[in-house]
């Protein structure tokens, strides 16, 4: 039930937040912005292709890191840190009711493998794909002042970097296993957004 409600009102502030952005679009009348590129007839070009394949490799990144994670969570095994002292048939029995157990704290292992090897953010790195290759693609039919609109992309990046994804998810991460020699092998060797292969 609990998680029924949070998704319910993820999927309602999502589709307040597009309802908001349509409402600002039709004020400012940026309808004007789509007639100018008609009236241009700009047949579509390198900048074109090259944002929508960044925008799909960012699709696919967020899909599959989200995908790796949502799996690993799932798996009762890790559930709990291999320091734990719990069967794991008591795992097994608890791993859906540990929300609602007042005095055990379950401490869950961190996912480091898969996309998550590279980056310890993959899925907002694929978020900020998705906006820069929109933003690429636009720009085949912008002028001017118009290329003041890479505010956005780099906007998403400012807020998941420096305000409300990462710094959080940093933190809470630090509290449950900063010290856990692995996890701390792991901040020191892999990225924090930006994916870097290891060799």
């Amino acid at each position: 039930m609990i998680m029924g409600s949070t998704l319910a009102k993820c999927a309602l502030t999502d589709l307040g937040i597009q309802w908001a952005g349509w409402a600002l679009a039709a004020a400012f009348r940026t309808e004007k912005f789509y007639d100018l590129a008609e009236r241009r007839n700009v047949p579509l070009g390198p900048r074109d292709y090259i944002g929508w394949t960044v925008w799909g490799i960012g699709f696919a990144t967020e899909a599959i890191a989200d995908q790796q994670k949502w799996l690993f969570k799932r798996n009762p095994d890790n559930a709990v840190s291999k320091h734990a002292c719990y069967s794991k048939q008591t795992l097994n029995a608890l791993f859906g009711m540990k929300n609602r157990l007042s005095g055990l704290h379950l401490q869950g292992k961190f996912i480091q493998s898969g996309l998550w090897a590279y980056s310890r953010h993959p899925n907002y790195f694929g978020e900020i794909l998705q906006w820069s290759g929109l933003w690429v693609s636009a720009t085949s039919v912008m002028q001017g002042p118009q290329y003041l609109s890479v505010v956005s992309p780099l906007f998403v990046w400012f807020l998941l970097r420096y305000v409300s994804g990462i710094p959080i998810l940093e933190k809470q991460a630090l509290k449950k296993w900063g010290s856990e020699p692995a996890f701390q092998d792991y901040i020191k060797n892999t990225p924090l957004l930006w994916p870097w292969p290891k060799f």
